[in-house]
């Protein structure tokens, strides 16, 4: 009997039945425990949501779906910006649309920014828009004007027949007036008979001299002390010199 083993329930068994039938469970046991041990590496190494990390762009956490849905409503409303009702193609690779249907509802948009936001003057801003929109020359001011509006809204939806807008007409600059400047010229006239004093000196001063500088010239001729011995007679003769006087014209002349 040294070959069987007595087991409870089942009676007296070849011990080779035994070692098989020990083996087989044992086989059993570490295959349930292997699948086992997988499906909890499985189910604890997934990757969870971080809600520490918040996308700025959304205010939701990266990679919730939350923050997925954002995304995805941000990306339809900018695909659909891109038509504005009266929109041109001058827009290509540079300012982009900015959802306005016409010119003057871009410009009241601006007006308002600059007016009410940047304290900027209402009626000086309004001018400077509307010539823009319409095509006008604006001044280097106004210039500055439209630019800050560009700047806050884009350009204007609706291009000009002629580029103008987007394009800004400037008004061209004009060259700065000339001083006419005179030098004063001291003469002497040897008068044959009375002369007026005005007119003596008028026609001894340059053609271009206007009458405040005739006038200055006349003060300065009865001015002189070499003229001191006729005032008495040009005081009661209204402004003339006597004859045979030697007097010193104060003319002037262009330098």
């Amino acid at each position: 009997m040294a070959d069987t083993v007595n087991i409870p329930g089942m009676g007296a068994q070849k011990k080779t039945t035994v070692y098989i039938a020990g083996g087989i469970g044992v086989v059993i046991v570490g295959v349930v425990w292997y699948r086992s041990r997988n499906t909890a590496t499985s189910t604890t190494t997934s990757t969870p949501v971080d809600t520490t990390q918040i996308d700025p762009a959304t205010g939701y956490a990266y990679g919730s779906a939350e923050d997925a849905a954002a995304l995805a409503a941000q990306s339809s409303y900018i695909s659909a910006g891109g038509s504005s009702g009266g929109g041109s193609s001058y827009y290509s690779g540079g300012q982009q649309p900015t959802g306005f249907v016409s010119d003057a509802q871009w410009a009241q948009a601006a007006e308002d920014y600059l007016g009410n936001t940047v304290g900027s003057d209402l009626p000086t801003v309004s001018a400077a828009l509307g010539k823009y929109i319409t095509g006008g020359s604006v001044t280097d001011d106004q210039h500055s004007i439209i630019n800050q509006a560009i700047a806050f809204q884009g350009y204007p939806p609706v291009p000009g027949p002629d580029g103008y807008p987007p394009s800004v007409r400037t008004v061209a600059a004009t060259p700065p007036t000339a001083t006419v400047q005179f030098k004063d010229v001291v003469e002497l006239a040897r008068l044959t008979a009375p002369t007026n004093a005005r007119l003596l000196v008028q026609t001894h001063s340059d053609p271009k001299a206007g009458p405040n500088t005739i006038e200055t010239q006349l003060r300065l001729t009865y001015s002189d002390p070499r003229n001191s011995a006729y005032r008495s007679y040009y005081q009661s003769h209204d402004g003339w010199w006597p004859a045979k006087a030697a007097v010193y014209i104060h003319a002037a002349k262009l330098r």
